[in-house]
């Protein structure tokens, strides 16, 4: 059964501020780890990496489920137009923390602060997406 939305969400899943952020994190992360002023990398991958898992199960578990009645509608209109970057910023973030994990990053090396640039981009992504995703169903409520 198909159920109109009456409140129409204009909150957009890939904002071009969330990439321009996104984009400017990485940049940033990746220089200070170049330069050394980031030295416990390691552990801010670790995190990186259990959110992403955490957030692919909350994706998938919610395409499974969320066909279920009208109550679920709403939701799944916000997740229809969110479902897109949060794949791309789940799956971008748990590929590069498992690259990044399965090496010995050192500072001063441009290869492994290119590999911690990308890996906060993504993450900023997946972050930013969640948000948008979340003030969609609550304004949907």
């Amino acid at each position: 059964m198909k159920v109109d939305n009456t409140k129409q969400c204009v909150c957009g899943s890939c904002t071009a501020s969330s990439i321009i952020w996104s984009i400017i994190g990485g940049i940033i992360s990746g220089v200070l780890f170049y330069l050394g002023y980031i030295t416990a990398v390691t552990v801010g991958i670790w995190v990186a990496f259990g959110i992403a898992a955490f957030s692919l199960i909350f994706v998938l578990m919610s395409v499974f489920f969320s066909s279920c009645s009208e109550e679920c509608a709403k939701f799944t209109h916000c997740l229809r137009k969110s479902l897109k970057c949060l794949l791309i910023g789940i799956i971008g973030t748990i590929v590069l923390t498992i690259v990044a994990l399965s090496i010995s990053l050192a500072e001063g090396n441009a290869i492994f602060a290119i590999i911690v640039g990308l890996v906060v981009l993504f993450f900023i992504i997946l972050i930013s997406t969640l948000v948008n995703f979340l003030k969609c169903v609550m304004k949907q409520a």
